[in-house]
């Protein structure tokens, strides 16, 4: 009696296993607009202390561009 309880038992927790199927799964990301930075423009009329500060205008410009970037890129990565 013990036997037939047994088979059915055993038959039932043998289909009831969960199974994982592993896929690639492949998201796109929507990378927000980040504004390219303006190269300035510097001529020969221009002092030295004004060619410095828009080169260092540009340099400032530029980390808060690639800082905006690497945002987004680690954004992408959480995502996918």
């Amino acid at each position: 009696m013990k036997k037939l309880l047994i088979i059915p038992a055993l038959f039932i927790l043998s289909c009831s296993q969960v199974k994982y199927i592993e896929k690639p799964m492949y998201l796109k990301c929507q990378i927000p607009e980040v504004p390219k930075t303006q190269k300035p423009v510097l001529t020969n009329e221009m002092s030295y202390p004004e060619k410095l500060q828009n080169i260092l205008n540009y340099t400032f410009d530029l980390e808060k561009e690639n800082e905006l970037l690497r945002k987004a890129q680690e954004v992408c990565k959480w995502i996918c």
